[in-house]
């Protein structure tokens, strides 16, 4: 017969497990009882302390919390993963020494612990502690290649020193004498290409594709580093094969931007209409049809697009503007002033947009917002020579307009 303590145990075991049940549906009032219950049968139920600190902690009571994993880590100091909880507790309390005291005693016991290496990364960064976090990161991504997060924390680390004038040291020397799959390379573009570092983040890529050239996804990423580049040969060109390998819409609507950008607008509607087929609801592909109907001079075609497109996604403010622009050319001046004005609410300073907009008040004889909309314009490049020259006019037109009633 198994003896009481056994017993107990195992029944605890059960109502621990139905806390962590509760837990998972965020109810963690439901799962401090049931731990409360499993650490009444077994008092020195160590994982059941560790769970209730992380639901008291999810609920807001650090300093319980706190009491909770200090118990949990006097009765199984060698767990890890109880220092890595305590951290929560003391970085709400604002003890951040213990916090990187506890983090610095989790990778004693675990120094292969990937994601403990990069959460100390991000308080060191949020402690404005970068050199350190740095390293964190780059130990990070040595144990874990795939966690995509770390890349782009490592980015901003390296620019934050840079901005402070710091020598940043060459951390991608520590990688080269592992060999690491394209994944590395890849995650590391993308965290690049986020940070506007387009040529390293295509170079990356290129990386990526020479290790595992069979992977259309990597063609799409550098596609689009090369779109933002305005390299748009080599984003058709990667588009392309980014198709033969994984044909998706995202891939189509790149091509079409990129054949947008080199006026080949056939190209263009052909590929942003294979997109449509692919993804029926695809607001960004009814946007990009209007801009092209709108280059190509087909004004009603380009306001319809772009009503589909905005019955998807009312805030796009490109599409926005775009059909305020169509409206314009077509002579509704309200219903091109309306869309404007919406677009430079949802994305502000856009100097084209606001010249658009005088245009629009002019046309109404609106002068005093036309000159408005060109002040603004000014406020945001000074030198701009179309706002200066058509506020010139607009004070000439005003005066004859008063003049002459």
């Amino acid at each position: 017969m198994k003896n009481t303590r056994n017993l107990n145990h195992e029944q605890a075991a059960t109502y621990k497990e139905m806390g962590d049940q509760y837990q998972t549906w965020s109810d963690y009032e439901q799962a401090v009882e049931y731990y409360d219950a499993a650490l009444q049968l077994d008092p020195a139920y160590a994982a059941a302390y560790d769970m209730r600190g992380v639901a008291k902690a999810m609920d807001g009571s650090a300093q319980e919390a706190l009491a909770d994993f200090d118990q949990a880590i006097a009765l199984a100091p060698e767990n890890a993963d109880f220092y890595n909880n305590r951290v929560n507790a003391h970085t709400e309390l604002q003890q951040y020494d213990l916090a990187l005291a506890d983090f610095s005693k989790a990778l004693a016991l675990q120094p292969k612990h990937a994601m403990a290496f990069y959460s100390r990364g991000r308080m060191y960064a949020d402690l404005g502690q970068y050199q350190q976090a740095l390293e964190d990161f780059d130990q990070a991504i040595r144990l874990n290649p795939t966690h995509a997060a770390t890349y782009y924390h490592r980015e901003v680390m390296k620019q934050k020193l840079e901005a402070q004038g710091l020598s940043v040291p060459d951390t991608d020397e520590r990688f080269k004498e592992v060999s690491f799959s394209d994944c590395f390379f890849a995650n590391r573009g993308i965290a690049r290409d986020y940070l506007g570092h387009y040529e390293a983040a295509i170079s990356d890529f290129s990386q990526a594709i020479a290790l595992n050239p069979s992977c259309g996804g990597h063609y799409y990423n550098r596609g689009q580093s090369c779109l933002a580049a305005k390299r748009y040969k080599q984003a058709v060109a990667d588009y392309t094969q980014g198709l033969r390998l994984h044909p998706a819409a995202s891939g189509y609507l790149g091509r079409g931007q990129a054949n947008f950008h080199l006026k080949r607008y056939a190209d263009a509607l052909a590929d942003v209409q294979h997109a449509l087929a692919l993804e029926p609801q695809a607001a960004e592909a009814y946007a990009s049809q209007g801009q092209i109907h709108l280059m190509t001079n087909q004004l009603p075609q380009a306001v319809s697009d772009l009503d589909k497109a905005l019955e998807i996604n009312p805030f796009d403010a490109d599409a926005l503007a775009n059909r305020g622009h169509a409206n314009y050319q077509l002579d509704k001046y309200e219903e091109a002033l309306a869309d404007l004005k919406k677009s430079l609410l949802i994305k502000p300073q856009q100097p084209n947009v606001s010249l658009l907009c005088a245009a629009c008040h002019s046309e109404l004889k609106a002068y005093d917002q036309a000159a408005a909309d060109c002040r603004d314009v000014l406020q945001i490049e000074p030198g701009n020579p179309l706002a200066k020259r058509w506020l010139q006019h607009l004070r000439q037109d005003h005066a004859r307009e008063r003049r002459h009633p």
